[in-house]
């Protein structure tokens, strides 16, 4: 069962990363490319976005219908985050990601913008992407912690059930 899950996630980031690729080859609108520095505080990631039109702050709250989870060296999660940017507003979404417990560190998810207020409701449905390096989430003496992490919001509309 864990095996089976384990391959239908990873077939899932792959067929999403290579979805963002693929839209922004064809570039019709351009994908919103920011940075993020972000804490773990022990419940959830809270941060700051800069370098683009979203700078504000982010949180990453775990997903209560669906657990993070470890295989192997890796960690399996499943978040919900908010952006509340300087200018106003709120972006909402969730991700599906995995991570290195071990050196080095990278993690990467994928997911969908799923709610926003009226002035970023155009990027409701856009696919969502990050990926970067943390702290040794292992070790209890270092603040856990993910500096410079590439956030993309990428203009595609997410297929309607």
């Amino acid at each position: 069962m864990k095996k089976g899950l384990l391959l239908l996630m990873t077939a899932l980031m792959i067929t999403l990363l290579f979805a963002s690729f693929s839209t922004v080859a064809a570039k019709p609108n351009a994908p919103i490319l920011c940075l993020v520095d972000m804490s773990h505080n022990g419940a959830y990631w809270e941060g700051e976005v800069y370098g683009c039109s979203l700078a504000g702050i982010i949180r990453f709250d775990p997903d209560p219908e669906n657990p993070s989870y470890p295989a192997g060296k890796t960690l399996h999660f499943f978040e919900l985050f908010t952006i509340e940017p300087d200018s106003g507003g709120v972006i909402q979404g969730n991700t599906v990601g995995v991570g290195h417990l071990y050196e080095p560190f990278k993690f990467r998810a994928n997911g969908w913008v799923t709610d926003a207020t009226e002035q970023w409701s155009h990027l409701v449905g856009n696919k969502y992407f990050e990926m970067g390096t943390s702290t040794d989430p292992l070790d209890p003496s270092i603040p856990l912690a993910a500096n410079g992490m590439e956030m993309r919001i990428v203009p595609t509309q997410r297929p309607m059930p």
